[in-house]
């Protein structure tokens, strides 16, 4: 009882502040729209405009395939005229429903895109105050760092795995030049690591044998599908010390502090032998097709969400 009441309680925890964070990123978001809108590589008439013409596209693709459900051409689902009450279906009233369909998918569309791009600004707003802040202080610290000092100095050591022998008297930084094109390497290598590191976190929750004693896997997917918010703060931080290619010089080769942090990561959250053992636990109790289907809408949620928070970053805060 107590190890069930524990992981309800663990996971209640986290969903609330999930959700305290979301809706703080929300408000933080308006804010930043308007601080940074001038700022982009990509404008933001030219951002929004292509929202416009996105979901335009989408909501007249959900309109054919709803038209042909309606004429009884092709069965989709998204008409249910299984009511005996609704009246006869005329040209006109087909028309109409067609039109009304097609204004609320419109709507919802750019809705949606719209409320993921201002909580995207926030959300990487406070990313951005927290590197603008924070990164010139462990730039400090990590100048002439040894493990003769204080614990935390011990731990930022373990961390950036530096070796003892290497001379850490001088941090090198290049200053970046300033771009007038959109950075797609470093976009897409975000963006990558992100969606790669949010399927790993999905196999821990999600088919972790000790939530599947209490949760359902389409319970914990639900949970994953707001919790991958998290994602760019593990990420995109690495992303300053790769423009400035902040460094310490080596004898052979120099020590880049983009490497460490994402050697670091990786080692924190990738055990291979526990994703395995996961794998397996989830492969006997559920159905590959389960999986699958659980996996497929949770991926296509979270990429979507992530390739629009890296793309604000590299746009406007970096």
């Amino acid at each position: 009882i107590f190890e069930l009441s524990f992981w309800v309680f663990v996971l209640g925890i986290f969903r609330n502040l999930i959700v305290a964070y979301a809706i703080t990123s929300f408000i933080l978001g308006i804010v930043f729209v308007w601080r940074f809108k001038g700022e982009g590589i990509v404008p933001i008439r030219e951002i929004t405009r292509t929202m416009g013409q996105v979901a335009l596209v989408v909501a007249l693709f959900f309109t054919l395939l709803f038209v042909a459900d309606l004429s009884g051409t092709l069965e989709t689902g998204l008409y249910d005229s299984m009511d005996d009450n609704v009246p006869e279906m005329t040209t006109a009233r087909g028309l109409a429903t067609a039109i009304g369909f097609f204004a609320l998918t419109f709507g919802g569309t750019l809705l949606a895109m719209f409320a993921v791009l201002v909580g995207g600004f926030g959300i990487i707003g406070m990313i951005y105050v927290f590197l603008v802040g924070g990164t010139p202080k462990l730039i400090e610290k990590l100048e002439g760092i040894t493990r003769r000092e204080d614990t935390e100095s011990k731990l930022i050591m373990w961390f950036f795995g530096i070796p003892e022998a290497l001379d850490t008297d001088l941090v090198l930084v290049d200053e970046p030049a300033p771009e007038t094109r959109f950075p797609w390497d470093r976009f897409r290598a975000a963006v990558l690591w992100q969606v790669a590191f949010g399927i790993i976190l999905a196999i821990y929750v999600s088919l972790n044998p000790w939530l599947l004693r209490e949760f359902s896997m389409g319970e914990l997917f639900r949970f994953m599908s707001s919790a991958f918010v998290v994602l760019p703060i593990l990420v995109l931080p690495w992303f300053i010390h790769m423009r400035l290619s902040a460094r310490y010089k080596g004898v052979s080769k120099d020590f880049y502090f983009y490497k460490a942090f994402k050697d670091r990561f990786t080692g924190l959250i990738i055990a291979s032998g526990t994703l395995l053992i996961f794998l397996k636990f989830a492969y006997e109790t559920s159905s590959i097709e389960e999986i699958l289907a659980a996996f497929s809408s949770y991926i296509f949620i979270m990429v979507l969400c992530i390739i629009a928070f890296t793309f604000i970053y590299f746009n406007f805060f970096e």
